[in-house]
């Protein structure tokens, strides 16, 4: 019997990690969006245009573990990561360039500062989409 349970255990610990991270997002949402409610000046939309193409590269990010002849080639997360924590990076590294966002607004850093932040981290993200893509990779539900 409990070899039952700990293979079923197994088999439902991603689906629980993939439940936080998506919990993680709608309270970023929800955050951002009680945040646009604020007198302060709004998060500017290229904020949701990074955060669209983070959620792009997690995804083909998260199609290596499909491919055994592939790995990842970021060291923070490792050649072989886990879903676990492909999805804690993601939601780490989204979370800490919404708040940098938020403090270069509310700082009233001059708009093509922050723009050019935003750019920078568009490029990256689209540019790790497009290498993901151009070796097979593709983002799955």
């Amino acid at each position: 019997m409990s070899s039952n349970f700990f293979r079923g255990l197994r088999f439902a610990i991603p689906l629980g990690l993939i439940g936080w991270a998506l919990l993680a997002w709608l309270g970023l949402t929800i955050a951002a969006h009680a945040d646009e409610t604020s007198p302060s000046a709004p998060t500017p939309v290229t904020e949701w245009v990074y955060q669209g193409a983070a959620f792009a590269d997690m995804l083909t990010t998260l199609d290596i573990a499909k491919h055994p002849n592939l790995v990842e080639e970021n060291p923070l997360i490792g050649q072989r990561p886990s879903t676990g924590k492909v999805l804690a990076y993601f939601a780490g590294t989204g979370l800490l360039h919404w708040a940098m966002t938020r403090e270069l607004v509310r700082e009233n850093v001059p708009a093509p500062i922050v723009q050019t932040w935003e750019a920078l981290g568009i490029g990256l993200e689209v540019g790790m989409v497009a290498h993901n893509y151009s070796i097979g990779l593709r983002a799955r539900w």
